[in-house]
């Protein structure tokens, strides 16, 4: 039956091929019609065929920014950056303030290293689309890298004004207070935040954590740990979830547990906050131990 499913779609194909190219002929910015017909080539004959069909269209249409889009994804894809990045560019002096060419261009900087320049171009989609909550959550998650956890901050707060079911910007936010401002009256806030989020997701590791780590804050060891013990098969590859049972682990005495939650810590490379207290925290208790 499979193949009888198959061996239609196969014989249906060039007919759909020949209605994308007949759209073409008609109206050769017609960009539904290149972004099917491309993405069915690099399917079936690979993306060399696919960029062959995009390139003869862009000579057919140099003045069309979104094929200069489509073109640089294509590059992106194998991996060939350099030239995406220029198709990229072509598109912005095509069309400035193109979204799609900015916001590629910036993906392009991100995967490059370079995160001034992904910021700046971020930055600059987000002033475009102040509504854009995805938007807006990805130059935070930036700021973070960039260790600008305040810059941060003030956008999840933006966000959270706007849109007060964002779980992501309430959950950062409660995460904010209890890392870097964790007084009395920040964390109290922080619990408004994520205590109602937390009863309706009561298997997230990341919203948990955030939960245990304002308990630590307060001084509640127990609570925190009861918070953490249901997602320990879901925390592997998570250095600050890690890091935060090893903490609280410390605090209820259970040394041995502490240790080895530090050590899984601190095998990766990610500066997750508080690593340099991690470090510290382990060498106590191997002094001790």
């Amino acid at each position: 039956h499979k193949m009888g499913v198959v061996s239609l779609m196969e014989k249906k194909e060039p007919e759909a091929l020949q209605r994308f190219e007949k759209a073409l002929e008609l109206n050769p910015d017609f960009v539904p019609a290149l972004t099917q017909l491309v993405s069915f080539l690099a399917r079936k004959d690979g993306m060399d065929q696919a960029m062959a069909r995009c390139a003869r269209q862009i000579e057919k249409s140099p003045a069309n920014p979104r094929y200069r889009v489509l073109m640089g994804r294509l590059c992106a894809d194998k991996k060939d950056y350099k030239t995406a990045g220029a198709h990229f560019e072509k598109a912005l002096e095509l069309k400035p303030d193109d979204r799609e060419a900015l916001y590629n261009l910036a993906r392009l900087d991100q995967i490059l290293g370079s995160l001034d320049a992904a910021l700046e171009k971020f930055e600059r989609l987000r002033e475009q689309n102040p509504n854009d909550l995805g938007m807006a959550m990805l130059v935070a998650g930036l700021r973070e890298q960039k260790g600008q956890p305040k810059k941060a901050k003030d956008i999840y707060e933006a966000v959270l004004e706007k849109n007060p079911g964002a779980t992501a910007a309430a959950n950062n936010l409660a995460f904010y207070y209890a890392e870097y401002e964790p007084t009395k009256e920040n964390l109290e806030k922080a619990e408004r935040l994520i205590a109602p989020i937390i009863r309706e997701n009561m298997t997230s590791p990341t919203l948990q954590d955030t939960g245990a780590w304002i308990a630590y804050r307060q001084g509640e060891f127990d609570r925190a740990w009861d918070l953490l013990s249901g997602v320990e098969d879901k925390i592997e590859g998570l250095s600050v979830v890690n890091y935060h049972l090893g903490m609280i682990a410390k605090e209820l005495g259970r040394e041995e547990e502490a240790k080895r939650y530090l050590e899984t810590a601190l095998e990766g490379k990610d500066r997750f906050p508080g690593r340099e207290v991690a470090e510290k925290a382990l060498e106590e208790l191997k002094k001790e131990g």
